[in-house]
């Protein structure tokens, strides 16, 4: 296996759940402030409370 590992602390998230459906939705992104010309990176987790929770990048 391979891959790159990154260390930052220029990050940001929101967590907003909807209690009709039982989910949870989490994105967390770097930069924290994206400015012209950065790559930004999005996390995106999903969870239920019947479910193990998702992750995608």
């Amino acid at each position: 296996m391979r891959g790159n590992v990154s260390v930052t602390d220029n990050i940001s998230s929101v967590t907003v759940t909807n209690a009709k459906n039982n989910v949870e939705v989490e994105l967390i992104w770097t930069p924290a402030v994206p400015r012209v010309g950065d790559t930004p990176i999005l996390k995106l987790s999903l969870s239920t409370k019947t479910q193990t929770k998702l992750s995608y990048i």
